[in-house]
């Protein structure tokens, strides 16, 4: 989703349509082309502070007991897993927890993008902005990586950034070295987990979905789930919701599963009304919040306005696509892909690139204090 250009190279193109087919043999209506920042001005990156643990003689020797169990527990016991229990001791002595360890925090505030805490909602309170967002889209700029940031100051005249930087990958993206993706300053990833065919009433995985959502969430980048839609009424719309939830069969997110219609003449779900939309979008997002995630729906700005009814939606929120230097639409949405012509390392050809913007949005609701 971004390119890397000097500025007078950089340019917004309009959305357009074209089909790609998915491994399986699917044709799938896909968004067009979108383009990725510049070089950015200097700023100060905030950063988390971290404790730091000082080992003290009885945490070594209490270590080295635990070392001496586990190596006697291997042999005696496979079915036990020794590292395991030497990690366990390990973050104990060190006070780390689940969180810090997993690296979703961490990496994400390394690069001063807000840290992602627990799960990343993109509901929106229908009541306040719905028709009419809070951002300031002069606060746009690029950090070192040519990522789109939102940035702000405190009163002391510091930096402070209210976004995270994300991309969206599918089998289409082929083999990603994500090690590489979360080096060139990616926090997040939105990675497809399947698809309704758009011409025939089959539903099939991501090929690439497995692989992608452990490598990632193994580089430190946290991570959320797509499907793409071609439900025609409420009950499938349910049976897609069922099939993502098997999918994840219980595993964590720190993203919301995202419910992708994109309406292509001649499709299956075309000619539908507002109302069926509507319906269909808060079946499959109702289904998964019952399986125990957070849904949210995508859609182009031009659809967003016109195929849904955005009041009953808000409690899931919006992550819209538009590609231009800067959004138009006044609608909230809490996450925009703002190009889908992105270089990122680890990834060959064109990316999605997306910019969460649900800090900024918690901090116009009075939600973050800026100092």
């Amino acid at each position: 989703m971004r390119y890397r250009s000097s500025a007078s190279q950089r340019h917004a193109q309009a959305p357009s349509r074209n089909t790609r087919t998915s491994g399986s043999g699917f044709t799938q209506a896909r968004p067009a082309p979108r383009p990725r920042g510049s070089h950015p001005d200097t700023r100060h990156m905030r950063q988390t502070q971290r404790k730091r643990h000082q080992f003290f003689p009885a945490a070594i020797f209490i270590i080295l007991i635990v070392l001496g169990v586990a190596i006697v527990v291997a042999f005696t016991n496979p079915i036990v897993n020794a590292g395991d229990i030497v990690e366990e001791v390990a973050s104990i002595t060190t006070g780390q927890d689940d969180e810090q360890a997993s690296g979703s925090d961490t990496a994400a505030s390394t690069d001063g993008s807000y840290p992602i805490s627990g799960n990343v909602t993109l509901a929106v309170d229908s009541s306040s902005y719905l028709y009419d967002n809070p951002y300031d889209w002069s606060k746009l700029t690029y950090d070192e990586h040519g990522n789109l940031i939102y940035q702000v100051q405190d009163s002391s005249g510091s930096n402070v950034v209210l976004s995270r930087e994300g991309i969206d990958v599918s089998e289409h993206n082929g083999t990603i070295d994500w090690a590489k993706v979360r080096a060139d300053g990616i926090d997040y990833a939105i990675i497809r987990i399947g698809a309704h065919g758009t011409e025939k009433d089959a539903i099939v995985v991501d090929d690439s979905f497995s692989r992608n959502i452990v490598a990632a969430r193994e580089a430190g980048l946290g991570v959320g789930a797509y499907f793409y839609s071609q439900a025609t009424n409420t009950d499938e719309a349910v049976t897609e919701a069922n099939f993502v939830l098997e999918q994840l069969n219980g595993q964590s997110l720190n993203y919301p599963v995202v419910f992708d219609f994109e309406p292509v003449e001649g499709d299956r779900a075309d000619g539908l009304t507002i109302q069926q939309r509507t319906d269909i979008a808060d079946a499959f997002c109702s289904t998964i919040e019952a399986g125990g995630y957070t849904a949210a729906i995508y859609s182009s700005s031009s659809d967003l306005t016109y195929l849904y009814n955005l009041d009953r939606l808000a409690k899931y929120g919006f992550w819209m696509a538009q590609y231009a230097s800067e959004p138009t639409a006044s609608v909230v949405f809490s996450m925009w892909q703002y190009t889908n012509q992105g270089t990122v390392n680890g990834i060959s050809g064109d990316v999605d690139l997306n910019i969460d913007l649900t800090p900024a949005l918690q901090a116009a609701e009075g939600e973050i204090d800026i100092p």
